[in-house]
């Protein structure tokens, strides 16, 4: 993430331990970028390295048609 963010283009950010507050690279607003996030959850934020409740929820909950979503979305805007 935050070696994209060094870059021209667009970037969808996958927060699951994490918030997007906190960790989102700062780029200018004429760089695109998409910040995903699983929702709220009651062990969000962790910043754990080892998942408390064992299940990962944080990211597994943030869908693969999600991310194709915001690539698209992306995408799009860019033409």
């Amino acid at each position: 993430l935050h070696v994209a963010a060094t870059t021209a283009v667009p970037i969808v950010a996958l927060f699951g331990p994490t918030l997007p507050a906190r960790s989102m690279p700062w780029r200018t607003p004429a760089l695109p970028a998409i910040a995903l996030e699983p929702g709220p959850l009651p062990c969000r934020p962790c910043h754990q390295r080892t998942c408390v409740p064992g299940d990962f929820r944080c990211l597994t909950a943030i869908t693969p048609d999600a991310v194709i979503d915001a690539a698209t979305a992306l995408l799009e805007a860019g033409r």
